[in-house]
């Protein structure tokens, strides 16, 4: 039901054009109290939102709740009961029936004409109806820009309506196929909702004072890919100054994101190898002298990669004292001889633990044989060192258990034992003994000799150490004549 206006007493008739003069919107008359209750709405309400005005008066929709959420600051601004400001014009979102967005042009007046409460005159203009395509300037240098950049380029009023736009732009919306049929558009028309109200918001900061937004979106491709685009945009400033529209202009970034997005992850797994492998990698400027290190050799140095700063002199002072000299030299005979270096060194830290690290270097000349900058790596190797020193260790006690057992086996009876002469004099020789030496006699490697007798290659070696300790030889090859001139036989 379309009712009439009332009066709104000191409200000159003429103040606010009705929408419906044009056919381009719709009038609403609110009476602003705790509820506000709308008086008032024309019939071309339905075809601007798509509601009939008896839905709005009997209160089953209400306008407030139709406004985009982004506009909440202009609905507070309206449906205030206050009489300040007491009119104004400004674009906003309209959420229609059909659950698309509309932007309209609102021109509102508010009046305390009676003691009921303050009276709030609303016209609705289809923001895309107020912009007049037939009379809108064309420039054949405008046109043929349009036409050829590869640029997404676009003009708007500052309705949010499309006053120009390339071509390149129109290859990308979904409902365009030339720039032309983009003007006199808005986002909503052409784009996903939310791709729509990111630019909407972008041009709300360029219409509140921003000189310029950049920013990086994503948006849908044509093919239903996602693409991205560098967007910035300027304000359009008329003859005293005032912002009359926006000029936004985007890039396609799509293949240096996809590029971007497969470097990351090639750094992740980098970060994963180095970590799980204990290996850092490092690269020194000697132009600059700046140290870059990787996150794994912050690790391995155990600072933290947010206080500590990397230097040649910073790195030094963590290698343990008694091997400063010899890491400083190797490197700077590296970069004298251009030979890459190879060390292996400890690190002192700050608790008094010490590290074992394998550093690698090479450096990088110009043509004259200066050198540019040296880049390397660094591996943890503690516990590889640990478990060599354990293993040593263990075989220093295995070969101290064999002597002891010789030396009780040398104690034997003479029916465990058999006597064997030396030129320097006799001695005994335990069984296992003449095992050994009968089978180095006849040819034998530590390992054919270990598998002959079930016993370890480096018990052979030790047996083999021990028999050339007590009778005063020095090879095998003596060994082999000690064996045929006392006529010992293998096993």
């Amino acid at each position: 039901m379309t009712q009439s206006p009332p009066s709104f007493g000191n409200i000159a008739p003429d103040k606010i054009r009705c929408a419906e003069y044009d056919g381009l919107g719709a009038e609403f008359h609110i009476l602003l109290s705790d509820s506000p209750v709308v008086l008032s709405v024309s019939g071309s309400i339905e075809a601007l939102l798509g509601f009939t005005p008896d839905d709005f008066i009997a209160g089953h929709i209400s306008l407030s709740d139709r406004i985009h959420l982004e506009d909440g600051d202009l609905a507070s601004l309206l449906f205030l009961n206050a009489d300040s400001p007491a009119s104004g014009s400004f674009p906003i979102r309209l959420r229609q029936a059909n659950g698309q967005i509309r932007i309209v042009r609102l021109d509102f007046e508010k009046s305390s004409a009676d003691k009921s409460g303050v009276r709030l005159r609303l016209i609705l203009k289809d923001a895309k109806g107020l912009y007049d395509i037939e009379n809108a300037p064309a420039d054949v240098h405008f046109k043929y820009m349009m036409d050829s950049t590869d640029d997404f380029i676009c003009f708007k009023n500052k309705n949010h309506v499309i006053t120009g736009a390339s071509q390149a732009l129109a290859s990308i919306c979904p409902r365009g196929q030339r720039w032309g049929d983009l003007i006199g558009q808005t986002d909503y028309e052409l784009f996903p909702e939310e791709f729509a109200d990111r630019c909407y918001q972008l041009e709300k900061l360029i219409y509140a004072g921003m000189p310029s937004v950049n920013v990086e979106l994503e948006y849908v491709q044509v093919t239903g890919e996602c693409g991205w685009v560098n967007s910035r945009k300027y304000p359009i400033h008329g003859d005293q100054g005032e912002i009359v529209g926006v000029f936004g202009v985007s890039r396609d970034i799509t293949e240096r994101k996809i590029f971007e997005e497969a470097l990351k992850k090639s750094e992740a797994r980098l970060t994963l190898a180095q970590r799980m492998s204990h290996l850092g990698n490092w690269e020194l400027d000697l132009i600059s002298n700046v140290l870059w290190w990787s996150e794994e050799i912050f690790r391995i140095f155990e600072v933290d990669s947010n206080s500590f700063t990397p230097s040649y002199e910073a790195f030094l002072a963590v290698v343990h004292p008694d091997d400063r000299g010899t890491v400083s030299s190797a490197y700077l005979n590296s970069l004298k001889s251009k030979i890459p270096y190879d060390i292996e060194h400890r690190l002192l830290l700050t608790d008094g633990r010490i590290k074992y690290v394998h550093e690698r270097c090479e450096t990088v000349y110009d043509s004259g044989g200066n050198p540019l900058r040296s880049v390397g790596t660094v591996q943890d190797i503690s516990d590889r060192k640990r478990l060599k020193l354990e293993g040593t260790d263990l075989l220093r006690k295995i070969e101290s258990l064999i002597l002891q057992m010789d030396d009780r086996t040398g104690a034997a009876t003479p029916e465990e034992n058999v006597i064997a002469c030396s030129e320097e004099g006799a001695g005994k020789l335990s069984r296992r003994h003449l095992d050994v030496i009968g089978l180095i006699a006849a040819g034998l490697t530590s390992a054919q000799i270990a598998a002959r007798l079930n016993i370890s290659q480096t018990t052979v070696i030790t047996h083999r150490r021990n028999l050339m300790r007590k009778l005063g030889l020095h090879s095998a090859a003596e060994l082999t004549a000690y064996a045929i001139k006392n006529k010992i036989v293998a096993c």
